[in-house]
């Protein structure tokens, strides 16, 4: 079966509605441009938007030569590669849309991609194809205005629309670790081991196996920093796609899981996979993600960072085909308590009638960031659901089993007597937990929310470690859309989460996971559009928990 190589909007800023950081009059990675004997001004309109509120303006009002235009900043595109524009747009006169191809020297070739675009006085929509050329390293959009008019454009898309075929069966080479290496016996063929930083570690090649006669085992015996792993060559992957990855292990402590991914500029990036538990006895580790847009190669693998002993076998990475639920469905959930949702954030909630779960810390409704128990019994009163987030947000994987306890029980308790509902529903501050915490989680609550990225389908569903996708800086409405018909098509429980929202990122203590007003009513009327089940994570885990 054929796939695209990737469906996610290239653009950053594609509704244009994030600023320059303390420039309101600016949008963030757009640019303005002007050449030839004309008369000109640029205008960031804070109204009149096509999605959102903000849209790009140019204005001429007198004319001999040249022309003017916005552009997005020129992002990084792959030569031979196929790419699909669409852009909103008004105008009084004739304009044209061309590409503008940079290689790695900076020289630019140009093609005209539409001729000369029509006159609409209402908001039309543009839709064009283009191949990047030979030499191509990045690419920008120009739709340029050079005649005495004016030019309004709006919600900018960008996509690699190359076909490709993803891989469908185990990329891991050797995966069983039966083979043995032609020129060391100490090794499988095709593996290696790797050590960083400062920490004692040996590595073996066992005679013994979760299946054959071959496994390998990472043991360390002193530890201060880095990580001790074996790996094999990274593989050909598609970008885009979801992946899955799963091993055999067993372990002392507490491990962690990581894919190096290798981008089609030859940047790499590394993904936290999951967190495997420790486990006396073969224990089987099993996680979905999603490839970076445009990534080309990746290896996973599970990584040592403690003293103790790690045990893998079975090795097994490939495209993902999830098995579905009986419809898609998306719960939208808020981490923190704070404020700005309250003031900012509820009512876009009844603009959209979008119910959500709210995860609350307990400690601090007398602090000014965050809200107070009245603000809190607005969310209950107006049907969301209201979930645990501890106390005062600890990391819990440092906390002794007394003061853990203490973070469960006492917010869930404080919840209770303030709003009158006892939640059942819990989610880890940091995304931070292991076997420990788990466990004591367990006795609290019927359900544990984390950070892991991914989505829960039938075949992946753990109701302890429900999986998300994560709202940060730089997340558009387009990829949450993207996310949203992922869910729908393949009947799979999409989990999003948000923590404030600002228009003014120096308002929030971590701005990276930040949302704004703009963005966040374009995400919830897109979800609203799409038709898919929003549910709060109580009534979604109603529905799945019996197909399971």
């Amino acid at each position: 079966m054929q796939a695209s190589a990737a469906t996610v909007n290239l653009i950053s800023n594609p509704s244009v509605e994030q600023n320059v950081s303390g420039n309101t009059n600016k949008p963030l990675d757009w640019q303005t441009d002007k050449w030839g004997t004309n008369t000109t001004t640029f205008t960031y309109k804070k109204a009149d938007g096509q999605n959102g509120t903000r849209s790009l303006y140019v204005n001429t009002t007198k004319y001999t030569s040249g022309d003017a235009k916005w552009f997005f900043t020129p992002i990084t595109a792959v030569a031979g590669d196929t790419y699909s524009y669409s852009e909103y747009y008004k105008s009084s006169v004739y304009t044209d849309v061309l590409a503008q191809f940079i290689d790695n020297s900076g020289n630019s070739t140009y093609k005209w991609l539409t001729g000369a675009t029509k006159s609409a006085n209402n908001w039309k929509k543009l839709t064009t194809k283009f191949a990047a050329p030979a030499g191509t390293a990045k690419v920008t959009v120009l739709h340029i205005l050079s005649a005495v008019g004016h030019l309004q454009t709006d919600n900018f898309s960008l996509t690699d629309t190359t076909v490709v075929t993803p891989p469908t069966s185990n990329v891991v080479p050797n995966p069983s670790l039966e083979t043995v290496s032609a020129t060391n016996s100490n090794l499988p063929d095709m593996w290696q081991t790797n050590k960083s930083r400062t920490n004692t570690t040996s590595f073996t090649y066992n005679t013994t196996g979760h299946s054959g006669n071959r496994s390998v085992t990472v043991n360390t015996t002193a530890y201060t920093s880095g990580d001790a792993y074996w790996s094999y060559p990274e593989q050909a992957v598609t970008g885009g796609k979801i992946y899955e990855f799963s091993d055999y292990y067993k372990a002392t402590v507490d491990t962690y899981v990581y894919a190096e991914v290798t981008l089609k500029d030859g940047s790499q990036q590394w993904l936290n996979i999951g967190t495997a538990l420790h486990s006396p006895d073969w224990n089987h580790f099993d996680q979905q993600f999603t490839m970076p847009a445009n990534a080309v190669s990746a290896m996973v693998y599970q990584s040592m960072s403690a003293v103790g002993t790690l045990t893998t076998d079975d090795y097994k990475l490939n495209a993902y085909n999830p098995t579905g639920f009986t419809e898609g469905m998306v719960s939208v959930t808020f981490d923190d308590a704070l404020r700005s949702v309250y003031t900012n954030g509820l009512p876009i909630m009844d603009k959209y009638g979008i119910k959500t779960t709210q995860y609350f810390l307990s400690g601090y409704t007398n602090d000014p960031y965050y809200m107070t128990t009245d603000m809190m019994l607005a969310f209950k009163n107006d049907g969301h659901e209201i979930g645990s987030h501890t106390v005062t947000h600890a990391d819990l994987t440092t906390l002794s089993n007394t003061d853990l306890m203490t973070e469960l029980r006492q917010s869930q308790s404080d919840l209770t007597s303030w709003l009158g509902v006892t939640p059942t529903d819990f989610a880890s501050p940091h995304g931070a937990y292991n076997s420990d915490v788990i466990n004591a989680i367990k006795q609290v609550y019927r359900s544990h929310r984390s950070v892991d990225v991914g989505f829960n389908s039938k075949d992946n569903f753990d109701i302890y470690n429900i999986k998300v996708q994560n709202i940060v800086v730089g997340t558009t409405p387009a990829q949450v859309m993207a996310w949203v018909n992922q869910a729908k098509a393949d009947h799979t429980w999409l989990v999003l989460v948000y923590h404030s929202v600002d228009d003014n990122d120096a308002n929030v203590v971590d701005s990276n996971w930040n949302t704004h007003t703009a963005d966040l009513d374009a995400e919830f009327s897109g979800i609203k559009a799409s038709g898919i089940s929003v549910k709060t994570v109580d009534q979604a885990l109603n529905s799945i928990v019996p197909q399971l």
